[in-house]
């Protein structure tokens, strides 16, 4: 069977031709060829709004050039298409690259190689940030072959070759320049739903503000500014005002090319500067990989936090001119800056306030502004804005508070603990949220609470959801009760395994008196002892089997009562037509009945486990310090004890080394044991400590060890009368 790398991103221009390059950087290296290299192509989102149109820059108020989304045959040859391109893979015999790597490269390659899967899908990563084994120097210079060996159409390679030329140029005046990458996008322009979804892409674009200063800072450097958001960078231009930064714009015609193209040009350009100042964009990333020779600083990542809201701080003022995306966007990173710092709470408010001025249709800014004042206690404030945006903005503000990110997890799900420890029967608005926060995240009995505390408001959806979410707790209860009296019944199987071992035991420990009575026929006193202790081990295991049946017979006979009760509601309503009237009255009094029987089995199956499990104080006690050291302090209390002795312990040892060897159950770890921290207290005990001195001796007899064990001894007795 043949297998392939298959690169596997269906977003950007960019992460598609990151991950191209990848591709064929595994492929090289697992097959020294990159003629496994494959490529997907999903065509699915072209055309479908105005902003994948490669022809579009028109967006209200501002030119930008937006993301597009071409047609493989707009980027490659004929010939390079038919050599790489795969239509489809199937999932199941596929492997992802990022997840089985292990950190080293050579053992992702073998386990794929061995495996039965056809295909290793690569996203967008750099290698060196998956694979120890892989150096950064090396990956980029292999990658920047690999991209030399992309088979272009002639327009992207005359592109590519102008963006070099211009490069050049600039090297030969200036000696070298520095790239400085203005990515606005889905966190920025208002076209884009990204930026409803709190700190979604916020990592990939950059304010302008980072402009200023990172020029302030390189004042004696040539500085190349790229960026996608033309309107704005001929305002930057006019601010900056200085002859050592140069305007992508001053060096290529938009007018004259299309997205992609302007795209491939600005990649190659960027990628000749001695250092790339960027963010976590696929562009960025994609030039730097393709010229090993270039730094890049992650603007984000590498820039001091409080560097980073200084310069917001200081320049937010300087660019009153840039367009509303713009603006809005500096509001909400100075905001996002500000709390990391510890801002004053009003002062944030004051940035979330000012965001809405630009772009009054984000919620995100009153969701925050909401989240402050509920941390300054302001929840009267808070209801009553809640009340004003629910009454105004109600589908435009649900849809923005329980939206996700790409991950699946919910983009305000930092706030929603905040929102429902504040809800309260007073404040109706603010229990509605939290029913809704409650409803989602799968709390239904939460959510039938604060859905009763909001049934007066006039949202047609609190009735209607306040009957459904009952409907699923129910069956989330009755589901539990199934799941917890499987339990229960794989408990008393474990039960009756846990007698026979029991029994067997206690035929071992008959065995193991009546032989030690005909070896050691002076030994009669501590037999009698021994014997003592194991009627009365035999009462306290007879006394346990009688709780362990009681309580299993108790659980047994709620079960049974549960089942009795759930048929009688269920019989009650084929046979009585009335109970549809008093339906909801019914279904209170199960939940609350099925919650407290829910509970009693929970609390029945912890006593049982913890039973099966046993006791940590036990364990210790069987251990061979433990069992040695008490037969030598009880031993030393007379004379015929210190005779007998040698047998005793010497049985005591032969005994615990026969137990272990039949052992087959493996216990569970004693720190997990309900007694554990009380255990731990016997290894304290003179007992225990005397008994690991001895084993100690006798594991050096040969050096003098069991003299030392008398001198030892000595000193355990004297530390322990000073405890005492």
């Amino acid at each position: 069977m043949e297998k392939y790398i298959v690169m596997n991103r269906k977003d950007g221009t960019g992460s598609r031709l990151f991950s191209l390059v990848n591709s064929m950087w595994a492929s090289k290296r697992i097959f020294g060829t990159i003629d496994n290299a494959r490529f997907l192509w999903d065509e699915s989102r072209i055309g479908i709004k105005k902003d994948f149109d490669p022809t579009v820059r028109d967006f209200g108020n501002s030119i930008i050039i937006a993301a597009s989304w071409d047609k493989k045959e707009s980027f490659f040859t004929k010939n390079f298409i038919q050599k790489h391109y795969i239509e489809a893979i199937k999932k199941q015999s596929s492997m992802p690259f990022a997840q089985q790597c292990s950190k080293s490269f050579e053992k992702l390659k073998s386990t794929f190689l061995g495996s039965s899967s056809q295909y290793l899908t690569v996203e967008i990563h750099y290698v060196t940030e998956l694979f120890k084994d892989i150096s950064g120097d090396e990956y980029r210079a292999e990658a920047a072959q690999c991209w030399a060996k992309i088979d272009f159409v002639e327009n992207l390679k005359k592109m590519q070759q102008m963006a070099i030329e211009h490069a050049s140029i600039l090297n030969k005046k200036y000696g070298s320049f520095i790239a400085l990458h203005l990515r606005s996008g889905g966190a920025i322009e208002m076209y884009e739903e990204h930026r409803l979804k709190n700190r979604q892409s916020t990592n990939h674009a950059i304010p302008y503000e980072y402009a200023l200063g990172i020029i302030n800072e390189n004042k004696d450097q040539t500085i190349l500014v790229i960026g996608d958001d033309v309107t704005s960078m001929r305002e930057l231009s006019k601010i900056v005002n200085n002859k050592n930064v140069i305007f992508v714009e001053n060096l290529r015609n938009i007018d004259k090319y299309t997205n992609l193209e302007l795209f491939m040009y600005d990649v190659v350009i960027m990628s000749q500067a001695i250092k790339i100042y960027g963010s976590h964009s696929a562009l960025t990333k994609l030039a730097f990989i393709i010229n090993p020779k270039c730094e890049f600083t992650h603007l984000h990542q590498q820039i001091n936090k409080q560097i980073r809201y200084g310069w917001l701080c200081d320049y937010y003022g300087k660019l009153s001119g840039l367009s509303p995306a713009q603006r809005a966007f500096s509001c909400f990173s100075l905001f996002l800056h500000g709390e990391a710092c510890g801002e004053d709470p009003n002062i944030l408010l004051k940035y979330l306030n000012e965001a809405l001025k630009y772009d009054d249709e984000n919620d995100k800014y009153r969701i925050h502004i909401l989240n402050i004042w509920l941390k300054q206690g302001k929840i009267d404030e808070v209801d009553n804005f809640l009340k004003q945006i629910l009454n105004t903005r109600f589908d435009n503000f649900i849809n923005v508070f329980f939206s996700k990110y790409w991950s699946g997890k919910f983009a305000f799900s930092e706030v929603f603990e905040n929102f429902t420890s504040h809800a309260s029967e007073k404040y109706l608005h603010l229990s509605y949220l939290a029913a809704r926060i409650y409803e989602v995240t799968g709390k239904l009995k939460d959510a039938i609470k604060f859905y009763k505390i909001s049934q007066s408001l006039s949202f047609q959806e609190v009735n209607n959801n306040l009957q459904s979410i009952k409907d699923r707790y129910i069956e989330q209860l009755e589901n539990e009760v199934l799941d917890l009296k499987n339990n229960l019944q794989l408990l008393k199987d474990k039960c009756v395994e846990q007698e026979e071992v029991n029994n067997n035991l206690q035929s071992i420990k008959d065995r193991n008196i009546e032989q030690l009575e005909n070896e050691v026929l002076d030994l009669k006193n501590n037999l009698q002892l021994s014997k003592d202790k194991c009627v009365e081990q035999e009462e306290i295991n007879n006394n346990l089997q009688l709780i362990k049946d009681r309580n299993i017979e108790q659980l047994e006979n709620e079960v049974l009562d549960l089942k009795n009760n759930l048929q009688l509601l269920k019989d009650k309503c084929v046979e009585q037509e009335e109970v549809n009237n008093n339906l909801q009255l019914i279904k209170d009094r199960n939940i609350e009945q099925l919650e407290n029987e829910v509970l009693d089995l929970k609390n029945n199956i912890l006593d049982l486990k913890r039973k099966l499990q046993g006791s940590a104080k036990s364990r210790i006690k069987n251990y061979l310090s433990y069992k040695l050291g008490k037969a030598i302090v009880e031993n030393s209390k007379s004379i015929w004890g210190y005779i007998s002795m040698p047998y005793v312990l010497s049985y005591i040892a032969k005994e615990h080394i026969k137990e272990l060897a039949k052992r087959k159950e493996k216990l569970p770890n004693i720190e997990t044991l309900y007694d554990y921290k009380e255990a731990i207290k016997i290894k304290e005990q003179i007992t225990y400590k005397i008994g690991e001195a001895f084993i100690r001796g006798i594991k050096t007899w040969y050096k003098g060890g069991l003299i030392r064990f008398i001198f030892e001894v000595q000193k355990i007795k004297k530390q322990h009368i000073n405890k005492v």
